[in-house]
């Protein structure tokens, strides 16, 4: 099998995304208790993370290419998993960048974060748009732009409104850094 080709790429992609946003939406009672489901979470993210090592080239969404990276530095032998996931609201810049700060750990119905952080055991992040994000949530996003919709945060294309849908081409990254977790590169999303 060809794991290079654009097509398995997007489509492991695909999977990934649909697996994770099942699981965040079922909640942990998804499979009866929360250590279940952070285990069927880590799991596939090992079996993401060794796939891109072995085939360090992957589909790029934004100009219908594929990009190859380095493999990830294995040497040590560690694997890196998937260790929590906390929500957050609207990042805060000050003179050493931008972070998330505030975060917390559990979402609630009337819940007003707008960002998930996924993180890991090497210490790096990355981070997202919440499924959530429409309606009258979406309304607030669009009129609180410049605040939510930091630049350094979150590149985005289209016109946002409260009939839009987002769609991510990539993830942002970040590294926790104490309590806070530090942006070293943007969301990118898509206002459709």
């Amino acid at each position: 099998m060809d794991t290079n080709n654009k097509e398995f790429q997007e489509a492991l992609n695909d999977l990934f995304n649909a697996v994770v946003k099942v699981m965040r939406l079922a909640g942990a009672g998804c499979y009866s208790d929360a250590v279940k489901n952070k285990f069927v979470l880590t799991k596939l993210t090992e079996f993401i993370a060794s796939l891109e090592q072995s085939s360090p080239c992957i589909a790029n969404k934004e100009d219908n290419s594929n990009k190859c990276q380095e493999p990830l530095d294995n040497s040590t032998g560690s694997n890196v998993t998937l260790v929590g996931t906390r929500y957050a609201t609207a990042p805060e810049e000050d003179e050493d960048g931008v972070f998330f700060r505030r975060t917390v750990e559990m979402k609630t119905e009337d819940d007003s974060r707008y960002y998930t952080i996924n993180i890991y055991s090497d210490g790096t992040c990355t981070f997202e748009m919440k499924d959530d994000v429409k309606g009258q949530k979406l309304q607030t996003l669009v009129d609180n732009k410049d605040t939510l919709l930091n630049s350094k945060v979150v590149m985005y294309s289209g016109t946002p409104n409260s009939n839009s849908k987002i769609e991510t081409i990539s993830v942002g990254k970040a590294e926790k850094r104490g309590k806070s977790y530090i942006i070293l590169s943007p969301l990118k999303i898509v206002f459709t």
